[in-house]
């Protein structure tokens, strides 16, 4: 079990919305770039959505995450991709990938760059030649700007209460959420505590030429869509290359 089991039906029933909101640029950064028919890793896909996306536009997708919860929701939304019970960390995949993708902030979910690194690792070793990396995180600026806050929501079966905090020394951010659920005339309660860190974005793509990814391109969100889900966020296009000499980088 993981935090996000207690949560999965939460985010499920309330921050689905980000991968309808990302499709655009997803299909302009990344798929107008694939061959048709490619083979696409949605690396800790959540709930489904995108993969079920990825599905319906002729991709044969693999979705990883490491929520047994998430998952079941994802048989839902993505029944023709495979799904697969792994940790980011450590995933293994049979088949070689033309693109690995990890969106709405997971990667931030990596604690340390030792994490991050390891997971930059398995995404190389699992790309073909040439093959895309596509991945979002939320910048320092956000976590300092927009993350401390405290919220609730109230429905006839549920309520739940955030409060969140951003610690700039450690650059540890943490969301808790108390979340009462009706069951059989009963209110069940559950907690849960989720944390992400913030990276610069030039130690990330260091990471990245480290692993060995070339061609390294950082997009600022708010230059991608002028959807409010954008602001803060900065998405990673990097390359596994057929010329392992060849390492570049651009900031846009």
């Amino acid at each position: 079990m993981t935090e996000y089991d207690n949560f999965a039906w939460l985010y499920y029933r309330h921050w689905a919305g980000y991968s309808y909101t990302v499709r655009p640029v997803l299909s302009r950064v990344l798929l107008s770039a694939l061959a048709p028919g490619g083979h696409i890793i949605d690396l800790c896909c959540g709930t489904g959505q995108t993969a079920g996306y990825l599905v319906s536009q002729g991709f044969a997708v693999t979705g990883i995450d490491n929520s047994p919860n998430m998952l079941a929701y994802a048989k839902r939304e993505a029944p023709g991709a495979q799904l697969l019970l792994q940790d980011a960390r450590t995933f293994a995949c049979d088949h070689p990938a033309s693109a690995v993708i990890s969106l709405f902030d997971s990667l931030n979910h990596m604690l340390t760059a030792e994490d991050l690194m390891a997971v930059f690792s398995r995404v190389f070793a699992t790309l073909e030649p040439g093959g895309k990396f596509f991945f979002d995180v939320n910048t320092l600026q956000k976590y300092q700007a927009q993350w401390a806050r405290t919220d609730a929501m109230i429905h006839p079966d549920h309520v739940a209460m955030f409060h969140s905090e951003f610690d700039l020394r450690s650059r540890l951010a943490t969301f808790n959420a108390t979340i009462f659920i009706l069951h059989d005339r009963q209110w069940i309660r559950s907690d849960v505590v989720l944390q992400q860190r913030a990276y610069k974005l030039s130690m990330v793509a260091q990471l990245l030429r480290e692993t060995g990814f070339s061609a390294i391109q950082i997009m600022k969100g708010v230059s991608l869509s002028t959807d409010p889900q954008f602001s803060g966020r900065a998405f990673f296009l990097a390359t596994k290359p057929t010329n392992p000499f060849n390492a570049t980088l651009r900031v846009l």
